[in-house]
């Protein structure tokens, strides 16, 4: 187990962990268009329709 700290336990240790990588898909599929952007503190996420599909495979 690791060290804690007080200020660990304060302000959560899951803070503390090392992100994870995102990988990139070299795919390419067109977009129709966007329907919406939500931004949060640290990243920005879109709600796209694709190109040659129905809104079901809205993501």
């Amino acid at each position: 187990m690791q060290k804690m700290s007080s200020a660990d336990l304060l302000w959560g240790y899951q803070s503390l962990k090392k992100k994870k990588k995102k990988s990139v898909s070299k795919e390419y599929f067109p977009m129709e268009r966007l329907i919406s952007r939500r931004t949060s503190h640290l990243s920005t996420r879109y709600l796209v329709k694709w190109k040659g599909y129905s809104a079901f495979f809205n993501s």
